[in-house]
């Protein structure tokens, strides 16, 4: 099983961090009453971007219903109290992807975004499997999306295993660049808050 997918729907893992209306994404909104608006946004497009005041204010908004989707339950912990109080959140577990519904995913974002033959099933394999390992469905969008360039810039019909391979190692070192940012940038709000005291 992969970990860190939730399995809602393939839809949701195409959600970043932009606000959308929730009956576009999922059939999740057959459960939300009629006359009420609902939103759908990864708790880390809010909490990780510093929108906390967008949690609150759209929390208390009338006939709102706002569902968060993370990867890591703990993401609710790192909400301030303002928010937590208003928001009142109910978790909801649920099963990760395995590696051939991560593939299908793939498949079929690959067939909207490519022409027939463009991509192996074999090497959408590979990608799944990467996907998995890694836990996130969008780093294979994004080596997918990478590996395409490549071919087309080789001005080649079809993605090749070379341009999986190096996609995913470009891909590999762009996460660690973000995880490296991400690192560095806490350091420098501890070094701040210290530099206070």
């Amino acid at each position: 099983m992969c970990q860190g997918f939730p399995k809602l729907s393939a839809s949701s893992c195409e959600v970043t961090s932009s606000l959308v209306p929730l009956g576009a994404l999922s059939p999740l909104h057959t459960s939300v009453p009629s006359g009420k608006r609902s939103y759908e946004e990864t708790v880390d497009g809010i909490i990780f971007k510093e929108k906390e005041p967008l949690v609150y204010y759209l929390s208390r908004q009338p006939r709102t219903t706002l569902i968060l989707v993370s990867n890591d339950a703990d993401d609710v912990v790192k909400l301030p109290e303002r928010a937590l109080s208003t928001l009142q959140p109910v978790l909801i577990y649920a099963a990760p992807y395995t590696q051939e519904e991560v593939a299908q995913i793939l498949k079929e974002r690959a067939e909207r975004a490519f022409r027939p033959n463009v991509v192996a099933d074999k090497l959408l394999a590979t990608v799944a499997k990467t996907a998995c390992d890694i836990g996130d469905v969008r780093f294979g969008f994004r080596v997918l999306l990478s590996a395409a360039l490549m071919a087309e810039k080789a001005r080649r019909q079809t993605i090749e295993a070379g341009d999986v391979a190096s996609a995913v190692e470009e891909e590999n070192r762009v996460r660690k660049l973000r995880d490296l940012e991400t690192l560095r940038d806490k350091l420098l709000k501890l070094k701040k808050k210290y530099e206070k005291d």
